[in-house]
């Protein structure tokens, strides 16, 4: 495995184009439960929403991604910017803790670049994940984050993190490739054990 320190300026930050997800991805849901970018929604409660089988939670006026719906999700997750329903607007800041955990369909996520926050074991045994953008805002890759990504090859660190915690890719068994910027001041235990 091919481990890059430091990430030379060129390569990070504003001026890399193709590790930035979508500019935007606000949606609006009327009343009925239609989406005005066409995507398939199911309102729960007043707190908690499905968005292309995607679970979102508001949490201290803000949206995290909770979960997905095992049975309907279909691999890809399309991460919205903001979402409007029930007559209010909140932004989407944050993955939380095992949001995604052992989700085998899962092949690639898009997160925009207002999440700030990935929880621990968000990724967790998501053994057919391709590939992922970690955008610039996320400071810490959490405990066990990305464990067991079987599929994973490349992965570039944004410039905001600061630290990478215990086993955050551990198991990731075809990691062959990490920059890992200056700004990193920290790599736990295990974070890259058993990368083969």
């Amino acid at each position: 495995m091919a481990i890059s320190l430091p990430m030379l300026n060129a390569c990070g930050g504003d001026d890399s184009n193709d590790e930035k997800p979508p500019v935007s991805n606000v949606v609006v849901i009327d009343d009925n439960g239609t989406a005005s970018n066409g995507s398939q929604c199911v309102i729960i409660d007043d707190k908690n929403i499905y968005l292309d089988y995607v679970k979102y939670t508001v949490s201290e006026g803000h949206l995290v991604v909770s979960g997905y719906d095992k049975d309907g999700f279909k691999g890809v997750a399309n991460i919205a910017t903001k979402i409007s329903f029930r007559g209010n607007t909140y932004d989407v800041l944050a993955i939380d803790q095992k949001a995604f955990y052992d989700c085998k369909k899962l092949t690639s996520v898009t997160i925009p670049n207002c999440i700030t926050s990935i929880g621990d074991e968000a990724f967790r045994r998501c053994k057919s994940l391709i590939s992922i953008n970690i955008p610039n805002g996320v400071a810490i890759i959490g405990n066990y984050t990305f464990k067991s990504c079987e599929s994973l090859t490349s992965i570039a660190i944004p410039n905001s993190v600061t630290s990478i915690k215990n086993h955050a890719f551990s198991e990731c068994v075809n990691l062959t490739s990490i920059a890992i910027p200056n700004s990193v001041t920290s790599i736990e235990s295990y974070a890259f054990s058993s990368c083969i």
